[in-house]
């Protein structure tokens, strides 16, 4: 376990040094010089080259990159062009939003996407579980942006049923949240509700599912209690990769529903070209996945004991 853990941190290690490298490359291919971003269009170029010597950005392109690094490595992401901000704020003012967004979209699509996987196994019927195929196809397919352009149209607009936009915290602000969760819980739901049916779909023409039918023990309590907790391996995986993408910011749903997470703040940067805030998020989202990534590989040993064996 320990050897397994160690190889886990290195590799983590490996990830997060390749994001940086290619991060900082993607900075200087923006067309946008930081320091004119900075003082804006009217500068000087005695003005402009001064604050270049002060952001190091007149020193070759290797310097820049080291430096970078061990900003990185003392936790310091910069400070934002624009608002001359510490970016660890501006990130850790916008994840509490993100969080309650990606927390609301992985629960509804969890409990509803292990739901429908189960009863299409639970009716034994093919013609439920090609429907939950095909469905399950077509939801995965759509763009997350097409998506949540369709529904903030006819659901807000047209039909009026709830707010496109807007944010309030606590209980109030759930009819601000149904949207933009639904859009997001789309994706993850059709993942986890086929994989779900497909699991459970083997783990039920296995010997051992079948001599417990053989003693007569009712069908829902094969599915629900023998065979569902034996196909959660993959589905876990599946919810912890949805939950670190969702964490890492939902950048086109939170631009289209005005939702103030670190999405929009990303995507606001980029048209503004603030360079410090882009390559914080950057960093920040590779972080919290690998770090979920790392939590639900230590969970499959505890709900799978066979796994547990190998190490």
């Amino acid at each position: 376990m320990i050897k397994y853990l160690f190889n886990k941190l290195l590799f983590t290690l490996g990830v997060l040094l390749s994001v940086s490298l290619i991060t900082f490359i993607l900075s200087f291919v923006l067309p946008s010089d930081p320091a004119r971003a900075l003082l804006g269009i009217q500068a000087d170029e005695s003005a402009i080259e001064g604050i270049r010597k002060e952001l190091k950005l007149d020193k070759p392109l290797p310097v820049q990159y080291w430096e970078f690094l061990k900003r990185l490595s003392r936790g310091d992401l910069g400070r934002s062009y624009i608002t001359n901000r510490d970016v660890k704020s501006l990130i850790a003012e916008r994840f509490a939003a993100t969080f309650k967004l990606a927390m609301f979209a992985i629960t509804v699509a969890t409990i509803l996407g292990i739901s429908v996987g189960s009863f299409a196994v639970y009716t034994n019927s093919t013609a439920v579980y090609k429907s939950l195929t095909s469905l399950s196809v077509i939801f995965a397919s759509i763009p997350v942006f097409f998506l949540g352009l369709l529904v903030s149209l006819f659901i807000g607009s047209y039909l009026k049923l709830l707010p496109i936009s807007g944010y309030e915290p606590g209980l109030k602000g759930i009819k601000y949240i149904i949207l933009p969760g639904i859009t997001l819980g789309i994706y993850p739901f059709a993942l986890i509700s086929r994989l779900t049916a497909s699991r459970l779909l083997e783990i039920m023409e296995s010997d051992y599912v079948k001599a417990h039918f053989a003693m007569g023990i009712k069908r829902w309590k094969i599915v629900l209690i023998l065979a569902l907790r034996n196909a959660m391996n993959p589905v876990i995986t599946v919810i912890g990769n949805s939950v670190a993408i969702l964490l890492s910011g939902a950048f086109f749903v939170e631009y289209i529903f005005s939702w103030p997470g670190i999405g929009l703040l990303w995507v606001d940067s980029v048209l503004r070209y603030d360079f410090p805030v882009i390559t914080g998020i950057v960093m920040f989202s590779a972080m919290v996945f690998v770090v979920v990534s790392m939590v639900v590989d230590l969970l499959h040993p505890i709900i799978d004991p066979r796994i547990r064996a190998l190490q």
